[in-house]
C-alpha cells in the first residue's frame, strides 16, 4: 500500500473516482455535456477560530458548485471529510471520507461511506 506526503493526494482520488462512478453531467441548453469533471477554481476557505481550515467551497455561486467540510477528532485532526456535490435537482448529494491514519499518525487511506 502506498503512503501519502499529504492527506490531499489520496482524497483527490477517492472523490474523482466517486465522482466517475457517478456520471453526473451538467448539460447546457442544447443537451451538450459542459463537464465531467469537478471544478477546482475558484475555491473560497472557510477557517474557524483557531484558523484552521473547515471548509472549502469550490466554483462558488456557480451550476457546479461543490464543498468539502473537514470533521475533526479531539486533537483537531482531520478524521473524515464530508463531500456536497452539486445539485441537479432539490436533493443535496453528499458522502463522506474516512481518513486512515498509519502507526505515524499519517494519513495513508481514505474510504468512501454514503
Amino acid at each position: 500500500m502506498a503512503s501519502y506526503g499529504n492527506f490531499r493526494e489520496p482524497v483527490e482520488y477517492v472523490i474523482n473516482q466517486y465522482w466517475r462512478k457517478k456520471l453526473l453531467k451538467i448539460k447546457d441548453d442544447g443537451d451538450e455535456v459542459v463537464s465531467h469533471e469537478l471544478p477546482e477554481y475558484p475555491f473560497h476557505i472557510i477557517r474557524n477560530a483557531e484558523n484552521k481550515c473547515e471548509k472549502i467551497i469550490y466554483d462558488e455561486n456557480g451550476a457546479m458548485q461543490w464543498s468539502e467540510e473537514f470533521i475533526r477528532d479531539w486533537r483537531g485532526k482531520v478524521v473524515r471529510i464530508k463531500v456536497t456535490l452539486p445539485s441537479l435537482d432539490e436533493e443535496e448529494d453528499y458522502y463522506y471520507i474516512d481518513l486512515v491514519r498509519n502507526a505515524e499518525d499519517k494519513v495513508e487511506l481514505g474510504e468512501v461511506n454514503d
